[in-house]
């Protein structure tokens, strides 16, 4: 019977030691601190009947892998402070060279972000940049 506290114990410490080699971080992309895993490409477009809006071509030399079996890529838009709308941006493109694509009306380029994250059950390594920071002033 002492055997089963000991395995248990052995079983818990292996858990805990898996746990702290976990790794959890996210890093905010700027022209000036650029990743060579990412290219973030945009246009500056005008429709009459649209107005001006802005055109993002993101691609992604990351690989997904079974370790991390979670993807998000998310468009968040804001107002200023308001909250305007989020949504899921599909990637195109072979697997180790996502492209993502999305517009956003120009006005909100100031405060809209778009991040990309992949996470396990144990840990979390995202991407992340405000729109406004790649668009070239007019």
């Amino acid at each position: 019977m002492k055997i089963v506290p000991g395995l248990f114990g052995l079983a818990c410490s292996l858990l805990v030691a898996g746990h702290v080699g976990a790794e959890s971080w996210s890093r905010r992309l700027t022209p000036e601190k650029p990743d060579d895993n990412f290219t973030i490409k945009v246009d500056r477009l005008k429709e009459a009947d649209v107005g001006e809006f802005l055109q993002f071509r993101v691609t992604v030399k990351l690989k997904d892998s079974d370790d991390v079996p979670r993807a998000s890529h998310v468009l968040r838009v804001f107002k200023g402070k308001e909250f305007v709308s989020s949504c899921a941006v599909q990637p195109t493109g072979p697997e180790g060279e996502r492209v993502f694509t999305f517009r956003v009306a120009a006005k909100y380029a100031e405060k809209s972000m778009f991040s990309y994250t992949l996470s396990s059950a144990f840990d979390s390594i995202g991407y992340w940049f405000y729109l406004k920071d790649f668009v070239e002033s007019k």
